[in-house]
């Protein structure tokens, strides 16, 4: 952990450092947020098979729903693992 602060105090440190990049997170797909969830992890050192774990299961969460995952909510959660626990059940 003490490295990824080190890190970040580097990166915003440097005058190329562009604030405003921070913004345009509200624009990216969720897709695009799950490929930076996954690139955080692994600087924070998480091992490739927890990687994995977590890609599998993220995709499995926005191939079963339609939104945008920044519009998500618990009532939608609820019901992807609701449908899923009938389907299993099937």
């Amino acid at each position: 952990m003490k490295y990824l602060e080190q890190l970040k105090e580097a990166i915003l440190s440097e005058d190329t450092y562009d604030t405003e990049s921070d913004d345009n997170i509200f624009e990216k797909s969720s897709q695009e947020l799950l490929e930076m969830f996954i690139a955080t992890k692994r600087l924070e050192g998480r091992s490739e098979k927890t990687l994995l774990l977590y890609r599998y299961n993220i995709q499995k969460l926005l191939d079963r729903n339609t939104k945008n995952v920044r519009v998500m909510n618990t009532s939608d959660l609820e019901q992807i693992q609701f449908c899923q626990s009938v389907f299993i059940a099937i």
